[in-house]
């Protein structure tokens, strides 16, 4: 498990090195961030919110999967560069290193999506706190009860 957790570190190594990581980063960063200036909604916290998760959402899962195809092209430049001749000339097995490429694309992602998440969760409550309610009781319930709520429970 020693050769395939080296194998991820390299790839993760690798992304940042490419700056391809940095670059996607930013560019979750930039579209997470601006968007609660350019939506509305409906004119309501509750509309502004769902349009805020659902566009936020939606190009978190664009960017994580272009990522992913440009992470996962560092394997096919391993043939095409002929990179993968010294690789395998080392003591690990073929599926050791395809399994230390997927996760290091995995930790990756995984990252990205906390960074994500935290932005998201963060931006939520800045539109809450910052755009006017047309009616205070309605509107809060609203939100509270439909839209930031979960939909299934684990039940102990």
């Amino acid at each position: 498990m020693k050769k395939t957790w080296a194998v991820a570190r390299k790839m993760i190594a690798e992304g940042v090195r490419m700056k391809i990581a940095l670059v996607f980063l930013v560019l979750l960063g930039m579209v997470v961030l601006a968007l609660p200036a350019s939506i509305s909604g409906d004119s309501s916290v509750t509309g502004a919110v769902q349009s805020f998760l659902s566009y936020a959402l939606w190009a978190t899962a664009l960017i994580l999967g272009m990522l992913t195809i440009f992470l996962s092209r560092s394997l096919s430049d391993e043939f095409v560069n002929r990179n993968i001749f010294l690789t395998l000339t080392k003591p690990i097995s073929r599926w050791r290193f395809v399994l230390g490429k997927w996760l290091g694309m995995t930790l990756l992602n995984a990252v990205f999506l906390t960074f994500a998440c935290v932005a998201i969760y963060g931006m939520v409550h800045y539109i809450i706190k910052t755009h006017p309610p047309i009616d205070t009781r309605y509107d809060e319930k609203e939100l509270k009860d439909e839209v930031l709520v979960a939909r299934h429970a684990i039940k102990m």
